[in-house]
């Protein structure tokens, strides 16, 4: 989703479904992932976020690098190595 995307560049903490949308993007290093509608979960999560800022920080860092792949320099880095690769044969 291009509004979690924004928020993992912006650096934010994010906590996502532990589904295959999500998946497709973040991680375990880059978010927090809770069982999609587990409602418990989600309540530890924001508590493990509070007792360790270290951690939140962290992945949001990670989030920030992973989303930055997803820029303009990223998508055009791809595109140089497809054409590399085609005018190679």
């Amino acid at each position: 989703s291009n509004a979690l995307l924004e928020q993992l560049a912006a650096g934010r903490v994010c906590i996502c479904w532990d589904n295959a949308a999500f998946r497709q993007i973040v991680d375990d290093d880059s978010a927090f992932l809770v069982a999609q509608g587990d409602t418990d979960a989600l309540v530890r999560t924001l508590r493990e976020i509070a007792r360790d800022l270290t951690e939140a920080r962290r992945r949001a860092e990670n989030g920030a690098k992973l989303a930055a792949a997803y820029g303009l320099e990223g998508h055009l880095s791809r595109f140089e190595g497809v054409v590399a690769r085609r005018m190679a044969f």
